[in-house]
């Protein structure tokens, strides 16, 4: 049987007195001593207490005119059940570009434009955007990886180059060994290489960070030198810059990593690298034991050659040899391609979820790019 409470058992100690003035019959609903619920009960004769009440959820765009927003594919206000979800779907306009989602007055970390919640009580939500020629944008990783494929560039085992670009950590969701950075591998390589690949940076449960290049048998590793002192933080912009030089005297490779400009570690080494024309070179994405990277990238840069030390103190990056280039600002949301803008504006970057299904086993799908204001 429904709790069926007569109207005025239920109310007439809290809105006797303002009744009898002609004032609107109001219930409060206390839990613990705390308003939860408001309800205008006027001409009711009775409340159903076991059905749940409608609650008012809106949503709008800030600033007006710059895009949508929709409450389960439909438009604002909508009334929906106490304890059931709602999807916020925002889409930017022309020369507009999805910032992030506010809540009740609450910023949500949240940089998708699609935003599912329970809902508890009225809920505004605001969907904010920013102004593509008024804002820097950058792209948001969300654990995925922005890959540039080996078969868009044509790198050999003795290609020099050098891969620049800026990243802002929003926080971190280690995995057991913690956190992949940058990162080159194949999907068709076997194990360990397939896990671990060409070389692969890392960021420690503890913040440290290391930088491993090796071939493909198991110890014939190059791990570069790297201070323990330097930790990377959450909410932090930086620049790292990889440099990978073949010397034909001797058939040695060099390696130098570089971080805000400062030279960090550098490494030399003769030994046999076995270069897939199906490498990727990625930054972030997820690998065996390593989480994706939450965060934000810019600026991203592919050199034929290698970067001097002069070069990259004083932030003269030449354009001659710069055969890659992405800065993010023409945003193409939806879509899992962007063309360089250097002077090879045929190469295609990828965003990819790296599926790892088990050790040794992994694909790489193409999803689409998410752009975001940086600081966002």
């Amino acid at each position: 049987m429904k709790r069926l409470i007569p109207l005025l058992i239920a109310i007439a100690a809290i809105v006797s007195s303002a009744y009898a003035q002609g004032y609107d019959r109001i219930l409060n609903i206390y839990k613990d001593g705390v308003l939860k619920h408001k309800y205008n009960v006027t001409g009711l004769d009775y409340i159903d207490f076991e059905k749940k009440p409608k609650l008012k959820v809106t949503a709008v765009v800030s600033p007006e005119n710059s895009g949508t927003v929709t409450i389960n594919g439909l438009s604002s206000p909508q009334y929906i059940s106490e304890d059931s979800t709602a999807t916020f779907i925002a889409s930017p306009k022309d020369g507009y570009v999805f910032s992030n989602w506010v809540i009740n007055g609450k910023e949500i970390p949240v940089e998708n434009t699609t935003y599912t919640t329970t809902i508890t009580r009225d809920t505004e939500c605001v969907a904010n955007f920013v102004s593509v020629a008024s804002s820097d944008l950058g792209v948001s990783l969300q654990g995925n990886a922005f890959a540039i494929p080996n078969n868009e560039i044509g790198f050999g085992k003795e290609s020099s180059f050098t891969i620049s670009f800026r990243v802002y950590i929003n926080q971190f969701n280690h995995d057991t060994y913690g956190t992949q950075l940058l990162n080159i591998r194949s999907a068709l390589d076997t194990w360990p290489q397939s896990d671990w690949g060409y070389m692969w940076s890392q960021i420690n449960t503890d913040g440290t960070f290391n930088c491993v290049a090796r071939s493909p048998s198991i110890g014939n590793e190059i791990s570069l030198p790297i201070s323990q002192d330097l930790i990377l933080h959450p909410k932090t912009w930086y620049r790292l810059i990889f440099c990978k030089e073949y010397n034909s005297d001797d058939g040695s490779t060099s390696f130098y990593l570089y971080l805000n400009g400062e030279l960090i570690s550098s490494k030399t080494r003769v030994f046999p690298i076995q270069w897939r024309s199906s490498n990727v070179i990625m930054i972030g994405g997820t690998a065996f034991g390593r989480a994706g990277l939450d965060g934000i990238i810019d600026d991203v840069r592919l050199y034929d050659l290698v970067l001097t030390e002069t070069l990259i103190d004083f932030d003269h990056y030449p354009t001659t040899h710069l055969i890659g280039y992405w800065d993010f600002n023409t945003p193409s949301e939806g879509y899992d391609t962007l063309y360089s803008k250097g002077y090879n504006n045929n190469i295609q970057a990828k965003m990819y979820n790296i599926d790892v299904i088990t050790a040794g086993n992994q694909n790489f799908i193409s999803v689409p790019f998410y752009f975001t204001a940086e600081g966002h």
